[in-house]
């Protein structure tokens, strides 16, 4: 596959030599598309985007409206997989705006996921909610069920992250029957391994453990090792959440290798994490934070954001258990400083909560009680009041009202 990318590499870099001898708009546009095409393929963002960046000014001078929407489309998706929020959503509306005045409601569809996705990043689970349902009309009236699959199980997820857990059922059983009515295996799995997931939230460890196992069968079944190895890893994580710490660490390690082979560095890096959980919770803190370093690694090698704040947040709490005050401070301060960035509220009301704590092990209780105060009110802004989150903030609201009585 890699000698294929380069040859593509090689052929399209000729045409563009080509076409600029030529001076011809229409071959250059192409050609500069195709190479960012190659560059996304390869998850080599940064590349993608210089060409793409190159091709939308030529496509807008030839008047190519549909070329526009497209690479539009591509940029924004690049710019999320860079955290870069903003700008995302910027190029998306663009490439939205496009779909509509060319009446590609296939197109259309394609971005509202794209913006749903971007909302998600920002925190905004209930805008983001309206997009994948208004995405999930077109698909129904287009009879596009692989994206249909694709919508109801993101829906199932954030109806997961919001509390409604009837509603995450029934989006999760809707895929889960039209993967197995039109035999579309790898969205079966997929579904499988949510449903695991869902359960798993919810607590209950027996349901959790019958999806996400049919989910690893049937990956194996397809030889959809990456399918695979997420289900092994959220096995990891119900036996993790039951107290059978051994049993899902020897889970974990076997993941990880396949996420090793496969490079896919956000599975090795949500690995770490889950690890570095484990070692936290024994004691064991040189390895927490050996491997919890490792994830903080990958997350800044890849450029993802999302990783690092959760890296540093975990680091953050290991430091916390022993004593390093300053050093705990240090690293919730640039977790805040990334969730800011990227607009993630949950995750700067994380950081708030922790930087609050840090306040309160100093017997600083007014700025502490302001911190607790600040991270509830902002989840609470976004319809996370009565998340398990905010409840754990409201405790300690509580707790030091009780101090200072």
């Amino acid at each position: 596959l890699i000698g294929e990318h380069e040859e593509a590499l090689n052929i399209y870099h000729k045409t563009l030599q080509m076409a600029k001898k030529l001076n011809s708009e229409v071959w250059l546009a192409a050609s500069l598309n195709n190479i960012a095409n190659v560059y996304n393929s390869q998850a080599n963002y940064t590349e993608a985007l210089n060409y793409f960046k190159q091709a939308l000014p030529i496509f807008q001078s030839l008047g190519s409206l549909y070329e526009q929407g497209i690479v539009l489309r591509n940029m924004s998706s690049i710019l999320k997989n860079l955290n870069r929020n903003s700008d995302a959503l910027k190029y998306s509306l663009e490439a939205l705006k496009i779909s509509e005045n060319l009446g590609k409601l296939s197109d259309k569809g394609d971005i509202l996921m794209i913006i749903g996705m971007i909302k998600v990043s920002l925190g905004n689970l209930e805008d983001a909610i309206k997009h994948f349902e208004e995405s999930l009309m077109i698909n129904d009236k287009l009879h596009d069920y692989d994206a249909k699959i694709g919508s109801l199980n993101v829906l199932g997820d954030l109806m997961m992250k919001i509390g409604d857990f009837d509603k995450s059922l029934s989006h999760l059983h809707d895929a889960l029957a039209l993967s197995k009515k039109i035999n579309f295996f790898s969205g079966e799995a997929s579904t499988l391994n949510n449903l695991g997931m869902l359960y798993t939230k919810i607590s209950n460890f027996p349901e959790a453990l019958k999806y996400l196992t049919q989910a690893q069968d049937l990956s194996k079944k397809i030889d959809d090792t990456l399918i695979e190895a997420n289900s092994s890893a959220n096995l990891g994580i119900v036996y993790y959440y039951q107290g059978q710490l051994e049993e899902a660490l020897k889970i974990w390690e076997k993941a990880l290798k396949t996420y090793e082979k496969s490079k896919y560095e956000f599975g090795k890096a949500s690995i770490y994490i889950n690890m570095g959980d484990v070692y936290y919770q024994r004691g064991k803190y040189k390895k927490s934070l050996r491997v919890l370093e490792e994830a903080l690694e990958i997350g800044r090698k890849s450029n993802d954001l999302g990783i690092q704040a959760n890296a540093l947040q975990k680091l953050g709490m290991v430091l916390q258990d022993q004593k390093d005050f300053k050093g705990a401070t240090s690293l919730y301060s640039q977790g805040l400083q990334i969730c800011q960035e990227i607009g993630d509220s949950v995750g700067i009301a994380t950081f708030i909560n922790n930087l609050g704590t840090i306040d309160f092990y100093a017997k600083n209780y007014s700025s502490a009680l302001k911190k607790y105060n600040e991270a509830y009110n902002l989840l609470n802004q976004i319809g996370l009041g009565n998340s398990p989150l905010a409840n754990t903030i409201m405790k300690n609201i509580e707790h030091l009202n009780q101090i200072q009585t």
